[in-house]
């Protein structure tokens, strides 16, 4: 009888990211693994939006974050909360 033992190469796992703080949410949820853990990290990163987001919101053009510091964009004021839900983006 062949050995079925799980290997690095057949090993199939589901994660539920519900059972996390960091449960996945509009578009995170159809990111794949790899785009959040490229490092191979799976515990204890960071989950504030700026520690994925940063070069997004300073490489966006129209309008310009970075440059404007923008105060009608309280969502990309790092050091504070903000809630999706309430938004046309939860």
């Amino acid at each position: 009888m062949p050995d079925l033992s799980p290997t690095t190469s057949n090993w199939n796992a589901t994660f539920n990211h519900n059972s996390t703080q960091f449960p996945l949410t509009g578009q995170h949820v159809t990111a794949t693994c790899q785009q959040c853990h490229s490092s191979g990290q799976y515990d204890g990163l960071p989950t504030t939006c700026v520690s994925c987001h940063l070069a997004d919101y300073n490489g966006t053009a129209d309008p310009d974050h970075e440059a404007s510091s923008r105060p009608d964009l309280p969502h990309f004021k790092w050091n504070s909360t903000f809630n999706h839900s309430s938004t046309q983006f939860p």
